[in-house]
């Protein structure tokens, strides 16, 4: 065993397990930072998704916000119109009256 641990062939394998060990843990320190940077993008990715549903909502609420806000203008529209129709109605009936006592008179 002491004379081949001098030969060649030996150091030759032994170069080439110290070469293929070093190449492995120069790649497993390159996996290393790209696992860290895929999982703070995806940190991001979540937080952003998760920001991005939220204004979503706040979105949404003000949306039912402002419809009813509408509903309501529209509804003293109708009450507005319903107002001035009976006062048109009741202005052109006094006339009609009016004339109608007018020529009795």
């Amino acid at each position: 065993m002491q004379q081949c641990a001098d030969c060649i062939q030996v150091k030759n394998l032994d170069d080439r397990l110290s070469k293929l060990e070093k190449n492995n843990e120069s790649r497993s320190d390159e996996f290393e930072k790209r696992i860290t940077a895929l999982e703070r993008k995806t940190d991001i990715e979540h937080e952003r998704t998760s920001m991005l549903f939220k204004m979503l909502a706040e979105i949404k609420d003000s949306l039912k916000v402002i419809g009813d806000k509408l509903e309501k203008f529209s509804d003293k529209e109708v009450d507005e119109y319903k107002a001035i129709k009976v006062g048109v109605t009741i202005s052109v009936l006094s006339a009609i009256a009016g004339l109608i006592i007018g020529r009795i008179i």
